[in-house]
């Protein structure tokens, strides 16, 4: 093959610069879907061991490269990912790995391909180090075997699982780009004669691929209060703000612990109920440094639910809705509902999520085991947590800053059980940080930053900095949403509204279940929330503000710290608190139950959540449509020109071209015309010589470009038989069937040939 070379001033080597190039640009290619499994797994896992599994895959493909043929080595990386794949499935909890079946896991594969990301799956550190060894080793093997349009198929293909999943940032994406279309470019520049106006082509691939990404970037998986029903404000910047219940409950399957959001009055629901609950909606186990994610998926909902253990109280409510919503919050643990949708489902943490949105007017049943707990009971629960519970809840990035660690255990000094932990976390964060729905965004490691950067917050900040507290010190915990009970405008009636949406932290005790705890300062919070109602009925956007409306007080005596006391409730939110602290009230949202030791707290083995996507309405109460998952029409308009400027990108630089011939080459079906087939066995044959060491130049005869490649005898023998069939049939016209199979079969072995 032809050298291109330039000269190293300092050293005097030479360096064959498009390969040195090409293969740069392979690891550009690697770099960005890499990087994607190396998040997973420092959420996740052990990063120790997946930075050994790519740097061992990369050192497999650099001697692969130098033994093993094309087909070894493409069956080698089958036997990689599929050995991988299986690991991953016996490494899933037992009882998950009992439901599965082919048809569901199909569907919810495609599912991850439209936006839902890899960090929903079980065991997702598992995966990331299963799936790594053959997307490292493939594309760097073929890179090296100079199969450059083959590396950048294989390279290209991981990436764009992940931009599909949503995993793949932007940049990351951008490079990725970058580095399939080096790959492309620099590999055409190491196989032809050294024509530099290529790399003209070149850039322009690379300038195409960066506008169609940007274009398709602009598709925001995060879409600000889109289908929350709720009016989104304005924020500091003058743009739009995020209300908070689009924030909690309109994300499918996560939540992000975002900046300055605001509040809305209208109205989703009437309850109906012996006694005012925390209305749960969701819980998330994963902690992503910037998110919560539910994982596990949705089996679907068969009549009955598992009670918590230990001892319950039963709960009925009768559930009104007063605005599209796809969402059925609950007291925890609803056990049973009717009048829900025939396609209701179960998540894998045991909550409910309908298969519909329910309109206004519609109604639904639950009914919900409420767990029965003291404080001296949390107190002497012990630590003996089931295995899948104390795995799942305790887990936090590898990169979580020390000092996180460090504070929680100063937190924790002197605390004799995981609820004295819990409550003097509570108590400090309570204490420490101010309540405000004006805040920068937290960024990468939020729980972190609040602790450390930032003086005030809202719920969610709140929430998030004590479940990861807590779980430094080993103590099961998650991130819980939904409503608080809202305004009692009636006799057993309560009113909830998109401002009572809130956050909470659920602790996860032996033998009771999920008991929720609420950091937040609940004056402050309350005070917003009736300034958030209060300017909905003066600017005429809420409807129906009731005069009837009375505060709901409910007492909940428990033994914290330092005694018992506790709060009234305002504008609907009930807060009970477990003891005085150094800085004020310990305010934890558990509301009555019938008798002064009992509380309303989430429980259950498994947990319980629904996440609550597509909450219908438009913020002026007049309903709206269910749709959190589905692209605005910007968002559409933005991915059609994305697709667009791939497809003249590609066929400006000739890749459709490159495609069909590349299944052209590699199959001849044969005709009726035996002469036909033999020249197509030529010029595939001409093609494959081509591909592998230089084109013919103009006005070089065959028999004189094949005299001057560098072929080994095997390749050469098969030329001349594979020539002297040809000028039979194109000179002497002599050639039979048996030619033109003999033909074609030597066309086939120079072309998936070394």
């Amino acid at each position: 093959m032809t050298q291109y070379t330039m000269s190293d001033a300092t050293s005097g080597r030479s360096l064959r610069t498009p390969r040195a190039f090409a293969l740069l640009a392979a690891l550009l290619l690697l770099v960005p879907y890499v990087g994607v499994l190396y998040h997973v797994v420092d959420v996740t896992g052990s990063v120790p061991l997946f930075v050994a599994v790519v740097l061992g895959s990369g050192v497999l493909a650099t001697l692969a490269a130098r033994t093993l043929a094309p087909r070894v080595a493409l069956a080698l990386a089958s036997t990689l990912l599929v050995a991988g794949l299986g690991t991953y499935l016996y490494s899933v909890p037992a009882v998950y790995r009992a439901l599965f079946d082919v048809a569901r896991y199909a569907g919810e594969f495609l599912s991850i391909l439209t936006g839902r990301s890899v960090l929903l799956f079980l065991s997702a550190d598992v995966w990331a180090t299963a799936v790594a060894p053959a997307t490292v080793f493939l594309p760097w093997y073929l890179a090296l075997r100079e199969r450059y349009d083959a590396a950048a198929l294989a390279g290209g293909l991981a990436l764009g699982f992940f931009v599909l999943t949503g995993d793949a940032s932007y940049g990351q994406t951008l490079l990725g780009v970058v580095g399939v279309f080096g790959l492309l470019g620099f590999g055409q520049l190491d196989r032809a004669d050294a024509d530099w106006s290529r790399v003209r082509r070149f850039g322009l691939w690379v300038v195409v691929a960066a506008l169609a990404t940007r274009a398709v970037a602009a598709a925001d998986p995060f879409p600000t209060d889109r289908s929350t029903g709720g009016s989104g404000g304005s924020g500091s910047d003058g743009g739009s703000t995020q209300s908070l219940e689009g924030s909690l409950v309109a994300v499918d399957d996560r939540v992000r612990v975002t900046g300055s959001i605001t509040l809305t009055a209208d109205e989703r629901f009437t309850i109906e109920s012996d006694r005012p609950a925390l209305w749960h909606a969701g819980s998330y186990d994963r902690y992503t440094g910037r998110d919560w994610i539910r994982t596990g998926g949705e089996t679907e909902y068969d009549g009955r639910l598992a009670a918590p253990p230990g001892e319950t109280a039963t709960l009925r409510q009768r559930v009104t809705v007063e605005s599209p919503v796809q969402t059925m919050p609950a007291a925890w643990k609803p056990t049973e509902v009717t009048g829900a949708p025939e396609t209701t489902s179960v998540t894998a943490l045991g909550g409910l999520l309908p298969g519909r949105s329910f309109e206004s007017g519609e109604e639904y049943v639950v009914e919900s085991q409420v767990p029965v707990w003291s404080a001296d009971r949390l107190r002497n629960a012990g630590t003996a947590y089931p295995n899948d519970v104390e795995g799942r809840f305790t887990a936090l990035p590898s990169s979580t800053p020390d000092r996180v660690t460090t504070l929680g255990d100063r937190l924790a000094e002197g605390a004799e059980t995981p609820y004295d932990v819990a409550v003097a976390v509570e108590r400090w964060l309570e204490a420490t940080k101010s309540y405000s729905l004006s805040v920068p965004s937290p960024g990468s490691n939020a729980a972190a930053t609040f602790l450390f950067r930032m003086d005030a917050g809202y719920c969610v900040h709140f929430a998030t900095a004590m479940t990861v507290l807590l779980r430094t010190q080993g103590i099961p915990a998650r991130f819980a949403v939904g409503y608080s009970p809202g305004e009692q405008v009636g006799d057993r009636r309560w009113l909830v509204r998109g401002l009572h949406s809130h956050a909470w932290v659920e602790v996860y005790f032996p033998d009771v279940g999920w008991v929720p705890f609420d950091p937040t300062p609940g004056d402050a919070r309350r005070a917003a929330e009736r300034d958030a109602l209060g300017d909905s009925a003066s600017d005429g956007t809420d409807g129906r503000t009731t005069t009837t409306t009375t505060t709901t007080t409910t007492t909940t005596s428990t033994s914290g710290g330092n005694g018992t006391t506790s709060t009234p409730g305002g504008s609907g939110t009930n807060e009970t608190t477990n003891g005085s602290g150094p800085g004020g009230q310990l305010q934890t949202p558990i509301v009555e139950m019938p008798t002064t030791t009992q509380g309303i707290a989430a429980g259950g083995e498994g947990g319980g959540s629904g996440p609550l996507p597509n909450l219908g309405g438009n913020g002026d109460d007049t309903g709206g449509t269910a749709g959190g998952s589905v692209l605005a029409d910007r968002d559409r308009a933005a991915a059609l020109a994305g697709g667009v400027a791939v497809l003249l990108g590609a066929y400006q630089t000739g890749l459709f071209e490159r495609g069909y011939r590349a299944v052209w080459v590699r199959y001849q079906p044969r005709s009726d015309d035996p002469a036909a087939d033999v020249e197509r066995a030529v010029d595939r044959a001409a093609y494959a010589l081509a591909e592998r060491y230089r084109e013919r130049r103009e006005g070089e005869t065959f028999h004189a470009y094949v005299d001057v490649l560098p072929l080994d005898a095997d390749e050469r023998e098969c030329v001349e038989r594979l020539l002297e069939r040809y000028e039979r049939a194109r000179y002497a016209d002599e050639v039979s069937t048996e030619d033109a199979d003999e033909a074609v079969a030597l066309a086939d072995e120079l072309v998936h040939g070394e």
